[in-house]
């Protein structure tokens, strides 16, 4: 169910953990603090709950989140919600006519 990296040329499938290694970058053993992002920046999210994969182009910096949104959201009380204006693309749409969508995009 986790998310992870895979090379259909060599046929070989990484965990998280493992790509991370093999570029060269240190585990990840605890959350820190959020990043920032900036206007340009590509996302990567995934697989989600339907085995999707999603492309997000962020279009704005960090943003308060609306109370009224967060409210809707199924987060534990006191959690940190960042949201940002994005542009996705879905491995859903498949094709030359494929849509992307611009939509603001909620971090926990």
């Amino acid at each position: 169910d986790s998310s992870h990296y895979r090379c259909s040329e060599c046929d070989i499938v990484y965990c998280n953990g493992c790509a991370r290694s093999t570029l060269g970058l240190k585990e990840i053993t605890e959350r820190g603090e959020a990043l920032e992002v900036h206007i340009g920046d590509i996302l990567l999210a995934g697989p989600d709950k339907f085995g999707i994969h999603h492309v997000i182009l962020v279009r704005s910096s960090w943003k308060e989140a609306d109370p009224d949104v967060v409210e809707l959201l199924d987060v534990e009380p006191g959690a940190e919600i960042l949201c940002c204006d994005t542009i996705e693309s879905t491995q859903g749409s498949v094709g030359t006519e494929t849509w992307w969508y611009p939509t603001t995009t909620y971090f926990t």
